[in-house]
């Protein structure tokens, strides 16, 4: 398996990559990161992980906890994260006010225009 160091750079290819390398870079204080750099790996502590959470909620309008950070520790991993919070969000008029990782339970019952990742997320 490939070190930080040793992976090539990976440039970020959706909308949602590319603002989460902004948000990420500007919280490390980098000029840049690569989208399979792994933010655990770089001495990410748990004040910028809550910034970055605050700047996401303003990006995004989503609620992410700490858990989602860790658990999705690239840009790569987090964009999908975010993705299917959002589509969750949307596609079950899920108001600004409910965190969301609350979904209702209609989600369990998975519509058929999922990804796999977006189905692993809701059930």
């Amino acid at each position: 398996m490939l070190t930080n160091d040793e992976m090539p750079f990976a440039t970020p290819k959706t909308d949602t990559e590319k603002i989460l390398s902004e948000i990420w870079a500007e919280v490390l204080r980098v000029k840049q990161i690569g989208i399979h750099v792994n933010f655990l790996e770089l001495g990410v502590h748990s004040l910028m992980t809550l910034r970055v959470i605050s700047r996401l909620r303003e990006a995004f309008e989503v609620e992410l906890s700490v858990k989602n950070i860790f658990d999705s520790p690239t840009i790569a991993e987090l964009a999908e994260t975010v993705d299917t919070l959002c589509w969750v969000k949307e596609a079950f008029q899920i108001p600004d006010d409910v965190p969301s990782d609350v979904v209702p339970m209609e989600a369990f019952q998975v519509p058929d225009d999922v990804s796999a990742f977006q189905e692993e997320l809701l059930i």
